[in-house]
């Protein structure tokens, strides 16, 4: 079984902390980090609404202090950024990392692009036409693998047609085979990115299971999600924890959740069970698996260290 890499990211006050948390994945031997971009003005998980930070930046800071896991933006939104200035920011992640650096790249979500009276297009005809404008930005220079945020089965199909791999988020463990197999033939094993974010939590299941149920109930806020969470047979729980965030009543979004959902996309329980789980990802075409942290208390050091260490 393959390490899995982690979600690490540029949290207020924690931003030096989490560069120091990349150098010691990497000194045991963690394959690779991915950075997130977060620029929501509406509650997270936990129930605070987080201050932007940016994918790339924190990027930056961690090639230039390691040495030799890989690196990418995931997801770097693009909206946020004219194709041009987003191709001259991962050219140069690209040139500093010696080729380590990877271009997550996603449309981010409705309803918070419009809170920043930002105007959307449709999905599938936005990452086309922006990847093509990055890779035409790059002229001749060297390129950075270009992978897409993507969740459901237009958008994985368009993926592996155009981008170097994916990175879906809230996958269900018993659809990642069916999603996948969207892809091209060639595409569906070897050295393409196949990845998935999926929260994960070691120690009493009763609390990860709560931590992750908290996780999910909070992306029902967003359409698309709740439109995936239909096709994986979890409809109409979702709708439920819906209806109940838009109440405002986050204990019984959490209490919409059911174990199964919880159970398929996270990862809890003892060192060896989260090792076998993710053996699991990774037996169903997951070839980069990102773990990120459930907990809310501590720093994100020591959470997601406490993780890393089931690989002791």
């Amino acid at each position: 079984m393959a390490k899995p890499g982690f979600i690490i990211s540029a949290h207020l006050g924690q931003r030096r902390q989490v560069v120091e948390l990349a150098v010691e994945l990497e000194r045991r031997g963690f394959p690779f980090v991915f950075c997130p971009h977060d620029y929501s003005p509406i509650l997270n998980a936990q129930g605070a609404e987080p201050p932007p930070y940016d994918a790339l930046s924190l990027c930056t800071a961690v090639i230039q202090a390691t040495h030799t896991i890989k690196v990418g933006s995931g997801i770097a939104v693009t909206y946020t950024r004219h194709p041009a200035e987003m191709a001259a920011a991962a050219s140069f992640n690209h040139e500093l990392s010696d080729g380590r650096f990877i271009l997550g790249l996603g449309p981010g979500h409705n309803g918070i692009l419009q809170r920043y009276k930002i105007p959307t297009e449709k999905p599938l005809t936005h990452m086309k036409n922006y990847t093509a404008q990055v890779r035409a930005a790059f002229a001749d220079w060297p390129q950075p693998p270009i992978i897409w945020a993507t969740l459901r089965t237009k958008m994985t199909t368009l993926t592996g047609q155009e981008a170097d791999g994916l990175l879906a988020n809230n996958w269900a463990l018993s659809q990642v085979r069916e999603q996948l197999r969207v892809l091209p033939p060639e595409r569906q094993s070897g050295d393409y990115i196949r990845g998935a974010i999926v929260p994960a939590f070691v120690g009493d299941r009763s609390e990860g299971l709560g931590a992750i149920r908290n996780v999910l109930s909070f992306y029902t806020t967003m359409q698309n999600y709740v439109e995936y969470y239909h096709q994986a047979g979890f409809g109409e729980s979702a709708e439920v924890a819906k209806a109940a965030m838009a109440a405002g009543d986050r204990d019984a979004a959490r209490a919409a959740i059911p174990e199964e959902m919880a159970d398929e996309m996270g990862i809890v329980g003892t060192a060896s069970e989260v090792r076998e789980k993710v053996e699991a990802w990774q037996d169903a075409g997951i070839n980069w698996l990102a773990l990120s942290s459930l907990q809310s208390s501590g720093s994100q050091y020591d959470n997601i260290l406490q993780i890393a260490r089931a690989w002791d």
